[in-house]
C-alpha cells in the first residue's frame, strides 16, 4: 500500500496549519498533490482475511505503524486530529480497511509485514516525501481501464479519482479508474503522477531537495522544507525568530510550531508551539495576545468573522454534515460527501 499518499496529505494539512495559523481539516478537498490518489477509504470490512490474503490483524498492524510514526514524527498532529495515539490507531485502521482487504490484490501477511518493518525504520523524511517506501507499493491485478476502489488493484499502482464538487468542497471520487502514472512533465489532469512526483498545475513536476531552487506553486520543495526566496530550507526551530509575511520562512509545523507575533508588532515573532484545548474550551486566536489554542481530537467552531471559537466534538459516522467553519468537522478517515460523514466503500468498485 502506498503509506506516502497518507503521510503526503498529512504534510499537505500541517504546512497549511503553520503558514495560514489554521487547523487541520479531516474533508479531502482538491489542489495540488503527491503522486497518487488518496490512500484512505474504509468500510466495515471483514474480521477475516480477504484481496490478496490480508488479516485483520495486519492491518491493525498497519494503523499501529501509521500511528507510531506520526506520533514520532508530527506529535501535534496526532494530538489535534485524534487526540491521542489509540484513537488514532482506530480509525486508521477503519480507514485503510477498505485498501487492504479488496479483491484483485496481491497484499499478503508476508509481503505486508515487510512493509510494516521497512516503513518502521524508515526516517521521517522518507515518509512524508513522496518517494516513500518501496516495499509498501504494492500493486494489484486490474488492468488500465478496469475500475477500481484502490491502487492496490491495479497493475499500475495507481487508481485515479476524479475531483468530485467546486473548490474548497470538492472531494475525491469514491471509484476510479486503473491508469498509468504519468511520467515527469506529463499532463496530470486526469490521471496520477509517477511515485515522487506532485501534480502542479497539472503538470507532474519533482520536488525540490534542500537548497535547490523553487518557485512558489510551480515547482515545489519536498513537503517537510519551505520556499523562501527562490530556495527550499528548512523551517525555523521553536524559540527562533521568525517573521510573518509573503516570502518568509515558515516555523516547524511538523512539530506544532507557528510564528507568534509581537505584541505591539505583529510582522516580527518566535517560533512558538500550538497549545491545546479540551471540548468545551476555547480555541482559535486570540488577536490581543496572539495565542493561538487548537482543539484535542475535536473541531473549533467558529462564527463567521470571528478569530476564536469552541472546540467542538467531531461529527460521529453518517452524521449530517457541510464545509463551513461554523460546523462542526467529520473525522478521518470520514469526509464530508454529500452532506453526511461518509467512509467510503471501495468494495463497491466494480
Amino acid at each position: 500500500m502506498k503509506l506516502h499518499i497518507f503521510f503526503g496529505g498529512v504534510a499537505v494539512a500541517l504546512a497549511a496549519s503553520g503558514a495560514a495559523i489554521v487547523g487541520c481539516s479531516s474533508d479531502d478537498g482538491g489542489g495540488s498533490s503527491t503522486s497518487s490518489s488518496g490512500a484512505s477509504g474504509g468500510s466495515s470490512g471483514s474480521s477475516g482475511s480477504s484481496g490478496g490474503g490480508l488479516s485483520q490483524a495486519s492491518v491493525d498492524a498497519y494503523a499501529g505503524a501509521i500511528c507510531d510514526k506520526l506520533q514520532q514524527c508530527a506529535p501535534f498532529f496526532v494530538t489535534g486530529q485524534y487526540g491521542d495515539v489509540a484513537t488514532c490507531k482506530t480509525r486508521v485502521a477503519l480507514g485503510f480497511k477498505d485498501e487492504l482487504l479488496l479483491p484483485d490484490t496481491t497484499i499478503n501477511d508476508t509481503n505486508g509485514k515487510a512493509c510494516i518493518d521497512a516503513y518502521a525504520a524508515a526516517s521521517c523524511e522518507t515518509v512524508f516525501s513522496g518517494a516513500g517506501v518501496p516495499a509498501c507499493d504494492f500493486k494489484g491485478t486490474r488492468a488500465n481501464g478496469a475500475a477500481c476502489g484502490s491502487d492496490t488493484q491495479c497493475q499500475s499502482g495507481s487508481c485515479y479519482k476524479a475531483l468530485e464538487g467546486d473548490g474548497g468542497s470538492a472531494t475525491r471520487a469514491t471509484c476510479g479508474t486503473c491508469k498509468a502514472p504519468v511520467a515527469e512533465n506529463g499532463d496530470c489532469s486526469a490521471a496520477e503522477c509517477e511515485r515522487g512526483l506532485s501534480c502542479i498545475a497539472n503538470k507532474c513536476v519533482r520536488p525540490v531537495k534542500e537548497n535547490g531552487d523553487c518557485v512558489v506553486g510551480e515547482k515545489p520543495c519536498e513537503s517537510t522544507l519551505n520556499c523562501v526566496s527562490g530556495k527550499c530550507v528548512k523551517p525555523l526551530a521553536l524559540g527562533a525568530a521568525c517573521e510573518n509575511g509573503a516570502n518568509k520562512n515558515r516555523c516547524d509545523a511538523f512539530q506544532g510550531a507557528f510564528c507568534k507575533p509581537t505584541v505591539g508588532n505583529p510582522s516580527a515573532g518566535t517560533c512558538s508551539k500550538f497549545t491545546f484545548a479540551a471540548v468545551g474550551a476555547q480555541c482559535g486566536l486570540d488577536t490581543a495576545t496572539f495565542e493561538y489554542t487548537q482543539c484535542t481530537g475535536s473541531s473549533c467552531v467558529t462564527a463567521a468573522g470571528s478569530s476564536k471559537g469552541t472546540c467542538t466534538a467531531y461529527l460521529k459516522d453518517g452524521d449530517a454534515c457541510d464545509l463551513t467553519s461554523s460546523k462542526a468537522s467529520c473525522q478521518n478517515p470520514a469526509s464530508c460527501k454529500s452532506g453526511k460523514c461518509t467512509i467510503s466503500d471501495a468494495a463497491s468498485c466494480k
